[in-house]
Formats: structure tokens, sequence, C-alpha cells
């Protein structure tokens, strides 16, 4: 499924975050920048809203970075919240959920 199969309920009631956006770089790298990808999911959980979140034009993600997966922590219901994970690659896209 991606952004534009999903069903429309749940892509109105998603939060868009751009991983370059989030972060102002297109190294997802740091623990720091992971933890800023992760606050805009958590407050987007907060409002009761789902997530989508794209890494287009993101390089070199590093396990520092994923923390964001801290998530299943606080939110254990975290697998059905996040509709659509984006990931570009040399001009390919893959997604999933």
């Amino acid at each position: 499924m991606n952004i534009l199969t999903a069903p429309q309920t749940q892509v109105e009631n998603a939060v868009m975050i751009m991983v370059t956006e989030a972060i102002g770089d297109n190294l997802s790298i740091s623990c720091v920048d992971g933890h800023k990808v992760y606050d805009q999911i958590a407050a987007a959980f907060h409002a009761g809203k789902n997530a989508i979140v794209s890494f287009k034009d993101a390089e070199d993600v590093t396990s520092a970075f994923l923390a964001i997966g801290h998530l299943y922590a606080e939110f254990p219901d975290f697998s059905g919240t996040v509709e659509q994970i984006e990931i570009i690659s040399q001009g390919r896209g893959y997604g999933g959920n």
C-alpha cells in the first residue's frame, strides 16, 4: 500500500513527516536527528493522528538515527498507526506499512 492507494480516511487522519525537512539535512545519521523525527511522530499519535513518514532524499540512514523505533515503548500499537514509510533510492520508490 502506498499513499496513492491508502484508504482516504487513513490519509485524511494522517500527518506527513518529511524526514529531510524535520532534521534540516539529508544525512539521517545522528540520534539527535532521529529524536526530532520521533518527536513529530509522537506528537501526531498524541493528537490521535496517524503518521506518514517519508525518507525521500534521505541518505546514509544509520541505526543511531533509527532510535525512532523507541515509539514501540511509548505506543504499544505503533505498527497500526504508521500508515506509510516511503523510501526513495536512486530514483525508485519503495513503500511499506
